[in-house]
């Protein structure tokens, strides 16, 4: 699976949204504005970035959907990933102790 990384730019969209989001959210809670102008300039925000979200936003939705445990209530690793891990940490560990003993049973002296 291959997702978009977020660029320099990406970022810099992400800080405008979000800055611009709370800002409505400001003015909408000190009743500066109404629901339907803060609704229309959020969608005018939306769509001026949705490169971004296309590419961003769905490429970590896609990367959630495939690696993460939709079961857990937070974002964690899928149980068969942590396995894998756990594995990988317990074989490269194992490897570095039978290093540091000079055992090595892999690299054969026959010729």
């Amino acid at each position: 699976m291959k997702i978009a990384k977020p660029t320099e730019q990406d970022y810099k969209i992400f800080w405008t949204l979000f800055t611009n989001f709370e800002e409505i959210d400001e003015r909408l809670w000190n009743n500066e504005i109404d629901y339907e102008t803060a609704y229309s300039e959020l969608l005018s925000l939306v769509k001026k970035a949705s490169f971004y979200t296309g590419r961003v936003v769905w490429g970590g939705a896609t990367a959630i959907d495939n690696a993460c445990d939709l079961n857990s209530s937070i974002v964690e690793f899928k149980p068969e990933i942590k396995k894998a891990l756990w594995f990988y940490k317990f074989t490269t560990l194992l490897f570095r102790l039978l290093d540091k003993l000079n055992y090595k049973p892999w690299i054969s002296n026959d010729p």
